[in-house]
């Protein structure tokens, strides 16, 4: 019992651990929390300890073991966290740290999390992993041994630390190899943790290997760009087509391959740009082929990015025409890094609002714009199931399709995309779109079908053991006489056969279906009469439903009741498995275990599961049910022998109310409120509901008032019901209540239930009419909105009209302080911002903004607004017809054409200049709004752009000759390489005859900095202004003011300057050395000199005379070698030989 109670204790005191990695844990162990399982763990242990007394010393051994890895473990923990904290020093303290600490710091954590699963998890505890263990342990002793011989307090002299100064450098190549060390540790612990789940028959080793490949992701800083793309981010492509493989199998050798053989993809294939549209109707394989192109695409085109999209209706990740570009956009950027800058900063404006499906058009321009950058690269796309993706959404992504391809578009001629869409033919807008372009029909495929059968057949006859016979020569007549070129058919009938007796084989062959929806038909005949009605209701709820259901979901949906030995979980799979070809079950889980959105499910990877399994809601949770294919729902929803046959005809739109209702009572239950997560304990459809039910009526289109009579509590003014359902909706923002009662007008227009609204904005009666026409402009939530404001906001110009017809008022301000002209100006698109302005108020509030805008007033007007957001068509608008200033500025002094440089809409900074006439002087002031948001990856496109179309360019400089790097600083400076590689000029003077060396004293802080100014620019260092004053003079001329010398100024820089040979005796036009200009200021003292310089003398400068002293000190004492800057780098402590004056 000791032993038992020692491992124990070992476990639950690994706090350190068990805090740091407990997202392991989760992972590895299944939905508990972590006392749980450090709870459950300890008790396996306990209950292990007795048995080891009471049976054998065999079991004490292994006890004792399992205490010596979880004590290593627990050491090596510890070890991690203290090396993770000396690394962070080191990359925070010292500029010229080794720029691979941050993979270093990476490598440690992943192997401290590999670390810690060992120790949380019993299974792992085993002898064969304690001398790696061990390993890490050593090698996590040795770290801390050199981290801690360094003195990190450690200074050159003058207050400046750095790695060289504190000797870190002397020990990189060790420190290195032991990181070295600690990557092959990880791998070999990955490996080895692997083998023993396998061997254990556990099926953690997905996880554990899913989490080392995460392990970069997982640590990279939170970034902007981080942030965007978890944001960005809707479903992995490659998953989706690996889950895709998984469910349906390989591609048969043989098959497809004719498809780079014909004329049409060899013309494809080779033009620079072009569109080729492949066509079938269903079961011919188009996914297959899609599949099929990808590969071949990655194999044969090694140098074009190949991206792709596989879309499907059944998963709402993938049915629209966002979510298609958001998933293109990603994949874009995940190859081609430096395409964060397209996005990021029109996110950092947007937030979340960029990704939802209003934003269609800006992220088009965002895609379209990434193609263009990329416009010297090759980029093939294959997009899949075209036709499954939602009609409306559909229509406006292949009108742009079509002009972005359209030869007598400009935007054909600069980018290289070529593109691949498969689809059937229906709906109407794809031939009416796409039969212009080169196109590929598949008719019978005589040739893929017969190897396709070969190959099932082969597999069928292995299993079976009739390889040779004539049952197996039979078997392949009977499938290419009634297979009619449908791949999906030969598919459920290899399924069918590999199910049966050799002796049923035979008889099952004579009775072959002839087609798909025969296939459907003979599964629903043979449902047993009993279950009927309960599968019909099943299955109008998958048919009907928005997204895929889990088990528990359907068994409440339908209300399944358990048996005496059956539990609501196994009845239902019984269900669905007598369902046969038309369902089936797959694995997924919300990223976070608790978002029940529909458009954040991980992929779905379909799975065999057995009713055994299947014994509790936990279970079930995580099993989705959906259609196998889309030829199985058009059957249901279109054959009268399908659900009509089952439950008498059918009314798509009643059965959406009859839905919308049941998900309506779920809201309504008189129930005390819980957190989401626990209330779906009890019902399981509440998140469907919650998130849902507005969807279910919104397709009953304008036969919605049955279910507002039926459920009254929920539709009136005030609901405690609709409040329930508005918190639980909320209930992702966490630390922020939710608002409560919720007007009816706001909720149906953050539903987008437009007959709703209609309804409620009608005017039955007088008074009624007065009622709503305060309801139409009630402000409510933390924003304090109107109606308007929500609208405008989903870009929906169909509900902004009718909230305008029914007068809302378009001039009242949110909290803070905008209207809804102000957001469409912002978010667009231009339709919504017109529709505002055909309202009097609208036109009022234009006019008297426009006015504004030429009275040299400065604020913030429309038009800023507008270039904030990009808008060229509202830009032109409130320019050409409203007739503002375009060079009206704001209260910072911008110019819509400086804010259109500064959020990086470098195209619509083109327009307004050569369109609207906008003056690109002080051309210094659009030069340095190009650096504003810090965009690396883009700054060289951004001066390209300047320069070809603004005549800007980086040496541009104001009416003073001052450029950029005269100044005490800006944001260009945190860029320099790059503003040297596009043609930076440090030699250029100001009319003062001052250089970059006079005025920006950042330049010359390092010795790095200061090497390359004076090899980029040949400068002399002690090169004279017109005063004959050198760098060193105005260093000491700039110290004498401190409270307005630049920040990056210290004495280090007297330091560097010296270092690089700056003449300490040079005297200027008065004949003063440096020193001798310091002991002027000394003498004159802080009052006399501000007199003297025209300066405020109130300001206080005490520290003046000290620094002073400190220069003439440095000036006088400090000896040290002139650097030669063409030769190799020399660290700081190299280069001063003398006494080094201490510095304050």
């Amino acid at each position: 019992m000791q032993a038992g109670r020692l491992s124990a204790w070992a476990l639950l005191h690994t706090s350190a651990a068990a805090d740091l990695f407990s997202s392991l844990i989760d992972i590895s162990l299944g939905p508990f929390n972590r006392d749980q399982v450090i709870l459950a763990v300890s008790l396996v242990i306990i209950s292990r300890g007795d048995s080891h007394f009471r049976h054998s010393k065999r079991q004490d051994k292994m006890a004792a073991e399992a205490i010596g890895i979880i004590a290593a473990c627990g050491q090596f923990v510890e070890q991690s966290v203290k090396i993770i904290h000396f690394s962070k020093q080191i990359h925070d303290r010292f500029q010229d740290a080794p720029a691979e600490i941050d993979a270093w710091r990476q490598q440690i954590q992943a192997l401290g999390k590999l670390v810690a699963a060992i120790e949380a998890s019993p299974a792992l505890q085993v002898e064969d992993l304690k001398p790696t263990v061990e390993q890490a342990k050593a090698v996590g002793d040795e770290l801390l041994r050199i981290f801690e011989t360094i003195d990190f307090g450690k200074d050159d002299g003058f207050g400046h630390k750095s790695w060289r100064v504190i000797g870190g450098f002397l020990k990189e190549d060790e420190i290195g190899d032991l990181f070295r060390e600690v990557e092959r540790l990880k791998s070999l612990l990955g490996d080895q943790i692997a083998v023993i789940n396998i061997n254990q028959g556990h099926d953690k080793f997905a996880r554990v290997e899913s989490l080392i490949q995460g392990l970069s992701r997982s640590f990279r800083p939170g970034t902007d760009e981080d942030q965007c793309l978890q944001d960005l981010f809707i479903t992995d492509p490659l998953s989706d087509r690996d889950g895709i493989i998984t469910a349906k199998g390989r591609r048969t050798p043989g098959t497809c391959e004719w498809i780079p053989r014909t004329e049409e993809y060899q013309t494809w294939s080779t033009a620079q740009s072009g569109l080729l549209w492949i066509s079938g109707p269903p079961g011919k394989g188009k996914t297959f082929i899609s599949i099929f192109l990808t590969h071949l695409l990655q194999s044969s085109k090694p140098d074009s990015t190949v991206i792709w999209f596989f879309c499907d209706n059944k998963v709402a990740s993938r049915n629209k025409a966002v979510n298609i570009l958001r998933g293109l956009i990603i994949q874009l950027i995940f190859k081609h890094n430096q395409l964060t800058s397209r996005i990021t900063p029109i996110w950092k404006i947007q937030g979340t609002n960029l990704f939802q499906e209003n934003s269609f058009e800006t992220l088009w321009r965002i895609f379209e714009d990434m193609l263009v950058a990329l416009k010297d690269h090759q980029v093939c796309c294959v997009l899949d199931a075209l036709d499954e993706c939602d009609e409306p959404s559909l229509s406006s992504l292949l009108f742009k399709i079509q002009t972005l391809f359209e030869p007598s578009e400009k935007s054909a001629q600069v980018h290289n995309l070529k593109l691949i869409v498969t689809s059937r033919e229906q709906p109407e807008c794809l031939p009416f779109t796409l039969s212009r372009f080169p196109h590929i029909t598949l008719g019978l495929l005589e040739h893929d079908i017969q190897l396709y059968i070969s190959d099932q057949v082969s597999h069928l006859a292995k299993v079976k053991g009739i390889e040779g016979l004539p049952l197996c020569q039979y078997i392949e007549y009977a499938f290419r006489k009634r297979a009619g070129g449908t791949f999906l058919w030969v598919s459920f009938m290899a399924h069918d056969l590999e199910r049966k007796t050799v002796g049923e084989i035979e008889h099952a062959l004579t009775q072959l279906p002839n087609n798909l929806p025969e296939v459907y038909e003979r599964i629903l005949s043979k449902i047993h009469p009993e279950s009927k009605t309960a599968v019909a209701n099943m299955l109008t709820w998958l048919l009907f439903a928005s997204r895929p259901l889990t088990v528990v979901e359907l068994c409440d949906a339908v209300q399944i009741k358990p048996t005496l030995y059956l539990t609501k979980e196994q009845i239902c799979l019984d269900y669905i498995q007598s369902c046969g070809h038309l369902l089936q079950v797959s694995t997924g889980r919300s990223p976070n275990g608790v978002d029940y959105r529909v458009n954040r499910l991980s992929p779905l990877i379909p799975v065999s599961t057995k009713m055994a399994e299947l014994n509790s809601k936990e279970s079930g949770a995580s099993l989705y049910i959906s259609f196998v294919h889309q030829s199985a729902k058009d059957f249901l929803r279109n054959h009268s022998s399908g659900l009509a046959a089952m439950n008498g005809p059918m009314d798509s739109k009643k059965t959406h109310a009859d839905i919308t209702s049941r998900l309506l009572s779920l809201l309504a239950m008189n129930r005390p409120f819980r957190p989401l997560f626990e209330a779906a304990k009890d019902l399981p459809l509440l998140p469907y509901a919650v998130f849902n039910w507005n969807y279910h009526m919104r397709e009953m289109g304008v036969d919605f008032v049955s279910v507002l009579d039926e459920h009254k509590d929920f539709f009136r003014k005030s609901s405690e019901a609709r409040d329930r359902w508005w918190a639980w909706y909320h209930f992702e923002y966490p630390g922020q209540d939710p608002p409560r009662d919720v007007p009816l007008l706001h909720m149906a227009c953050i539903t987008g239930l437009y007959h709703l609204l209609e309804y409620a904005l009608l005017k039955r009666n007088t008074l009624l009419g007065l009622l709503r026409a305060r309801e139409v402009n009630r402000v409510w939530g933390h924003d304090q909105e109107t109606p308007l404001h929500l609208m405008v906001k989903q870009g929906q110009d169909k509900m902004v009209h009718l909230l305008l017809k029914y007068g809302a008022d378009v001039s009242i301000k949110n909290i803070r302080g905008k209207t809804a002209l102000d957001g469409a100006a912002f978010l667009g698109p231009h339709s919504v911002f017109l529709l505002l302005t055909s309202s009097r108020t609208s036109r009022e509030i234009i006019e008297a903004d426009a006015k504004s805008s030429t009275s040299h007033r400065r604020r913030g007007t429309l038009l800023h607004t507008a270039a904030r957001g990009g808008h060229q068509d509202i830009c032109r608008e409130l320019v050409e017809k409203w007739h503002y200033d375009i060079e009206t500025k704001d209260q910072d002094g911008f110019t819509p054409l400086l804010v259109a440089v500064r959020c990086q809409h470098l195209s619509l900074a083109s327009f307004l200049v050569k369109q609207l006439g906008a003056k690109t002087t002080p051309r210094i002031k659009i030069l340095e709004s190009a650096f504003y948001l810090r965009e690396r990856s883009r700054i060289n496109e951004a001066l390209e752009s300047l320069s070809s179309n603004l005549d800007v360019d980086i040496n541009a400089a104001d009416e003073d000759g001052n450029t950029l790097f005269h100044r005490s600083y800006s944001p260009a400076f945190i860029m320099l390489e790059e503003c040297i590689q596009v043609g930076l000029d440090f030699s250029k003077r100001n009319r003062e005859g001052e250089t970059v060396l006079h005025r920006n004293f950042w330049l010359s802080a390092t010795h790095e900095r200061l090497r390359l100014v004076l090899k980029e620019s040949h400068l002399d260092i002690n090169t004279r202004d017109n005063q004959g004053r050198t760098p060193l003079h105005s260093l000491v001329a700039i110290a004498a003011h401190p409270d307005q010398a630049p920040w990056s100024l210290d004495l280090s820089n007297l330091v560097v300057l010296l270092d690089f040979g700056a003449n300490r005796c040079l005297a200027d036009a008065q004949g003063r050395t440096p020193s001798e200009l310091a002991a002027e200021y000394l003498r004159q003292g802080p009052d006399e000199i501000d007199m003297e310089e025209g300066i405020d003398a109130s300001c206080e400068i005490d520290e003046m005379p000290c620094t002073m002293s400190m220069i003439i000190e440095i000036l006088s004492r400090y000896a040290t070698a002139p650097v030669d800057v063409w030769v190799a780098d020399h660290s700081s402590e190299d280069m001063g030989n003398g006494d080094q004056p201490a510095t304050t």
